[in-house]
């Protein structure tokens, strides 16, 4: 496992979070019946979509953010890089 895989980190929380093993081998139902994945990756999805939640960044978050290296306030260049980090884990599993 690859630690920096946003989607597959959030996906492994999700699995152990419903009680089954990231690393165990998972044998398809119905329509994917004879195919078989880790069971990290049967959450795969659901991460994606948990991490596209968190794409715009709240007032909150950008407040928190926004001092730049000069001390002075940037609240949309926090926002821009948040979103920025947050496409890049979603597009990380496309590669």
């Amino acid at each position: 496992m690859l630690a920096g895989r946003m989607i597959e980190r959030v996906a492994r929380k999700r699995c152990e979070q419903e009680g089954w093993d990231p690393d165990a081998t998972v044998l398809g139902e119905g329509e994917a019946a004879g195919r078989t994945w880790l069971g990290w990756q049967a959450y795969a999805s659901q991460a994606r979509e948990l991490i596209a939640v968190m794409r715009e960044p709240t007032d909150e978050m950008c407040d928190a953010g926004e001092m730049t290296s000069t001390g002075e306030c940037d609240h949309m260049f926090a926002g821009k890089v948040f979103t920025a980090m947050i496409d890049e884990a979603l597009e990380e599993d496309g590669r």
